[in-house]
């Protein structure tokens, strides 16, 4: 039973086929739509659900385009124009990140932890974890894994909103 309930909620999570991405480049640089679309069944469904800004926790982001590239010490340098009360605003953000391979980027943008004590807090714990992972597809498309985790327990009792979500953005030519 046990063996089962593990390989069921292990098939339910957001993951990537190795297959369908190639390797990023020392020259990687793109453009792609800040709306993300969903694939659902090899078929592409322009949903906007998810903003790639968003992603970064940027909101209230009024931008059409992003780009993306990396810098000669393997950061991403993210920029796009904001449109802010009608006057258009260059923004660059460099995020450090690391490579899991050559096809993953990974970026850790909160990583907070609290145990009492250390190793198994019984007595108190919280953790919240907010990570993304990019990859390249074949056709020049990005997508990215969003993992996020928030909660907490005092004694045996857990609580706490965790999600994993995954979208595709759009490369302009």
């Amino acid at each position: 039973m046990i063996l089962f309930l593990c390989s069921f909620l292990g098939s339910c999570s957001a993951t990537f086929k190795q297959k369908k991405f190639q390797e990023f480049d020392n020259d990687f640089q793109v453009s792609v739509l800040n709306s993300s679309y969903e694939i659902k069944k090899d078929t592409i469904l322009n949903s906007g659900r998810y903003e790639l800004l968003n992603m970064f926790n940027l909101y209230d982001k009024k931008v059409d385009t992003v780009n993306l590239k990396f810098n000669d010490h393997g950061e991403l340098i993210l920029s796009f124009k904001d449109d802010i009360r009608g006057l258009k605003r260059e923004q660059t953000i460099i995020y450090k990140g690391k490579f899991k391979g050559k096809k993953t980027y990974q970026i850790t943008l909160i990583k907070e932890r609290v145990q009492v004590p250390p190793v198994v807090p019984i007595i108190y714990g919280k953790t919240h974890i907010d990570k993304i992972y990019i990859k390249l597809l074949a056709n020049g498309d990005i997508a990215i894994k969003e993992y996020f985790k928030k909660e907490g327990n005092i004694f045996l009792i857990t609580a706490g909103p965790s999600h994993k979500t995954k979208s595709f953005y759009q490369k302009i030519n």
